[in-house]
């Protein structure tokens, strides 16, 4: 298998860790229902001064009814030395979860602010999300 095809076929990508008084970390996967999940944790101090525990986590669900929608919308954004194109081998449905990670990985790594980044997006293009916190 190629590496392309290889990195396709991943169904959790790391989009965000950043270590400091304040860790974060934000993952992007396709869980076993088939959803696009992006969640996050927030360790130390801003979350201690915010909500009075040291650890703040949080998910953002895009159910797999309505996840075909978000890639073509980031297909449309732009990014400085991103690949551009979708790569449609098949069409299979986890071709097209690989793809849509890495369009996520490639438009958002590096953003502790990914999460309120893709929500406005989605609300703007009345595609359906949750988002829960613990």
């Amino acid at each position: 298998m190629d590496k392309r095809r290889d990195s396709l076929d991943r169904k959790k990508v790391r989009l965000c860790e950043m270590r400091g008084a304040t860790s974060v970390f934000i993952d992007a996967e396709i869980d076993e229902a088939g959803n696009l999940v992006i969640s996050g944790q927030d360790i130390g101090e801003e979350p201690k001064r915010l909500f009075g525990d040291s650890d703040y986590e949080y998910w953002l669900m895009v159910p797999e009814s309505e996840k075909h929608r978000v890639l073509p919308m980031l297909s449309q954004t732009v990014t400085p030395g991103a690949e551009g194109g979708a790569f449609h081998e098949d069409g299979s449905p986890e071709l097209e979860d690989g793809l849509l990670l890495r369009r996520l990985e490639q438009v958002y790594g590096g953003n502790a602010c990914v999460v309120s980044a893709l929500m406005d997006l989605f609300r703007a293009n009345g595609i359906p999300y949750s988002f829960n916190t613990y």
